[in-house]
């Protein structure tokens, strides 16, 4: 703590701010070359960094936390504060980059211990991961560059160019697809009230080959399949329950493999 923090209005947010682990000073000066060296980073944070949506460190973004959990604050809280004091117990996200339930089940993280304080200390490690959904070793092996110079290597994965994908317009899409078929419109907001029952069969063959199916489960369940795909009547075990199967009520693999989630 500094001496200059110990006399300032700001002290007691200060103070927890600092004993959390979550405030980097050196990346914030670094950051924000308009704070200045005459000033004090943590000060200049408490007193008007996080109003102006300056990041304490770069996973904790105060702007996107403020509109993700800002309607459990206190009048004019510091949304670092009330991660602190409350959202990384409950697992709230510091931003869209970092996990802190997976991080402190998948790192095995004790109870008390900051999961994002964790992280920042060996984000340039490449140990530790921010997502599940990111490979951390994988990426570190294919860019050494990263751990050599001592950079964290999702942030170096972030900065990097992302190729650009065309999105298809929107009357590509499946669901318009869908609409189509039944009579509706999604460009004008039209769903049929009623669906013929022959038109809702040719909608649902849009999904019925993307529901999990088990061949071997499947012939040996049914075994009159089995016995057609043997003597060459259809040409597969799947083909006969996206066809037939599926509107026959027979199940594409055991209960509870294939049902999906509510």
């Amino acid at each position: 703590m500094t001496e200059h923090l110990e006399n300032h209005p700001q002290r007691l947010d200060g103070s927890i701010i600092d004993s959390s682990g979550l405030f980097d000073r050196d990346w914030y000066l670094a950051s924000y070359l308009e704070v200045g060296e005459q000033a004090d980073p943590l000060i200049h944070f408490c007193r008007d960094g996080w109003r102006l949506g300056f990041q304490p460190n770069p996973y904790f973004h105060p702007s996107w936390y403020t509109k993700t959990y800002g309607a459990e604050f206190l009048p004019d809280e510091n949304p670092l504060l009330h991660y602190i004091r409350r959202g990384e117990r409950e697992n709230a996200w510091p931003s869209p980059h970092f996990d802190p339930e997976w991080y402190r089940d998948e790192y095995a993280i004790g109870v008390g211990e900051s999961p994002l304080r964790h992280y920042l200390l060996n984000r340039a490690s490449g140990t530790y991961s921010p997502l599940p959904v990111f490979d951390v070793a994988a990426y570190a092996e294919a860019n050494p560059e990263c751990l050599s110079t001592g950079q964290d290597p999702y942030l170096h994965w972030l900065q990097q160019p992302k190729e650009e994908v065309d999105s298809p317009p929107i009357s590509e899409s499946p669901l318009a697809t869908v609409l189509d078929l039944v009579g509706g419109s999604l460009e004008h907001g039209n769903i049929p009230d009623v669906v013929p029952w022959k038109v809702f069969k040719q909608a649902l063959r849009f999904f019925i080959p993307h529901i999990p199916f088990e061949e071997a489960w499947y012939c040996r369940h049914y075994p009159d399949v089995a016995a057609a795909v043997k003597c060459g009547l259809i040409a597969s075990a799947h083909g006969h329950f996206v066809d037939y199967g599926f509107f026959e009520g027979r199940s594409p693999a055991p209960p509870g493999h294939w049902i999906a989630p509510r």
